[in-house]
């Protein structure tokens, strides 16, 4: 797309942006479609059958998770009990954001059609907003790291015990009294069958490593789309403080200046229904992410502290990544949530700045009256329970922490 000397075709834009989470969607079986959506009750139900049996294994997963972090607590292996807590987190997540996509799959696609339509209603007729469009461009490069990064994570965990089952199979073709090794797997589980023969340890491993590619598919989709919808939001709320200093300060004819600002007052009203639809989609995922990854970072500093202090580099090294992926994690959503805060808040500081004074006082009421709106900005909550920014972010590392430092007395 060339920004300057060439209009882009907003619809051309919007699928360029959004292009790679249709396609993350596509991957896990969920189809959206920037034009009017018929698909049929029925179709939707059989699209989301893959995720809800994924999730199925990840909830007998995180059972099995469960019962082995009791076992171990029980004969006082704190270490282990760490470690699988940090996977049972991690597992936990990943279903809370399979089962949300899955169930908000029209809610997604209203607010992605949303999107398109404000985008094209809206078209880049001047210097200022096909420049904007930098911003949706830094997000979608961050996103497409985040997602490689990710990838190379998930497929860098599940790699080594699919590599130990093929070489061992090359070397069983070449020794008579050859046996495999079944311990090294991708979770830290203990089944309740045995698992004494070839073709049970590769059915496992199988579905181990399907679980996880799957999970690793459903952070990434969430994540990416969170902070997709939550930019393009923010964009379109800087181009209408833009209109409306524009408006103000250059339109004289009372006519069509009220005409125009109603107009601009209705897509103020829109964009903050939007942002009330993503946090409903969102929010159950806000929650979970803040309390679980805030626990996780606790369990993985505590396995890091003892990783490195029994001199086992290299697995630090992987509890060091875990941790700067969890971080990281929460701090995804707080930046991109209070990122969308301020822009709903400058609204107020755009029309104060304007020329206001030099309007009839008709006029005038109606600024009021949207200042007074704007000065109470929107926030993205957990559930309702609290609002998340870079407040809250400071409030998860410092309960962290506390939790370390207690995991530190007890070990």
């Amino acid at each position: 797309m060339k920004i300057v000397g060439e209009k882009s075709s907003p619809n051309k834009d919007i699928e360029k942006y959004l292009g790679l989470n249709l396609k993350m969607l596509s991957c896990i079986g969920l189809d959206v479609s920037l034009e009017n959506d018929d698909v049929i009750q029925e179709r939707r139900i059989l699209e989301k059958m893959p995720i809800f049996m994924t999730n199925g294994l990840g909830i007998f997963a995180a059972i099995l998770q469960i019962s082995l972090i009791t076992d171990s607590m029980t004969h006082n292996r704190m270490f282990l009990a760490t470690q699988v807590s940090s996977h049972l987190f991690s597992n936990m997540l990943c279903i809370s954001k399979g089962y949300q996509l899955a169930t908000a799959i029209a809610k997604l696609g209203e607010i992605l059609r949303e999107i398109a339509l404000i985008w094209k209603q809206n078209p880049l007729n001047d210097e200022f907003h096909r420049n904007i469009l930098s911003d949706a461009a830094k997000t979608l490069l961050f996103c497409k790291v985040f997602v490689v990064v990710t990838l190379c994570a998930v497929f860098g965990f599940g790699l080594p015990p699919l590599q130990n089952l093929f070489f061992q199979y090359l070397h069983a073709r070449n020794s008579a009294n050859h046996t495999y090794d079944y311990s090294q797997r991708v979770f830290i589980i203990e089944y309740p069958f045995p698992i004494q023969d070839v073709l049970t340890y590769s059915s496992v491993l199988l579905e181990e490593e399907y679980l996880l590619l799957a999970s690793g598919l459903y952070w990434v989709c969430c994540d990416t789309l969170f902070a997709q919808l939550t930019t393009h939001i923010s964009l379109q709320l800087e181009i209408l403080q833009y209109d409306i200093e524009t408006l103000i300060n250059r339109e004289s004819a009372e006519d069509r200046l009220n005409e125009n600002f109603i107009i601009i007052v209705k897509r103020h009203r829109k964009l903050l229904s939007i942002c009330e639809l993503i946090e409903s989609v969102f929010s159950p995922v806000i929650l979970t992410t803040v309390v679980l990854s805030g626990m996780n970072i606790c369990m993985n500093v505590f396995e890091l502290s003892k990783t490195i202090s029994e001199g086992n580099y290299a697995e630090a090294a992987l509890h060091a990544f875990l941790f700067m992926n969890t971080f990281l994690q929460i701090v995804f959503y707080c930046t991109f949530a209070e990122k969308l805060t301020e822009q709903t808040s400058f609204v107020a500081n755009s029309i104060y700045n304007c020329k206001w004074t030099e309007k009839n006082c008709k006029f005038r009421v109606y600024l009021q009256m949207l200042i007074i709106r704007s000065q109470n900005p929107f926030y993205f909550t957990a559930y309702g329970f609290f609002p998340i920014g870079h407040k809250r972010l400071t409030t998860v590392i410092n309960t962290a922490f506390s939790y370390y430092m207690m995991l530190q007395t007890t070990s």
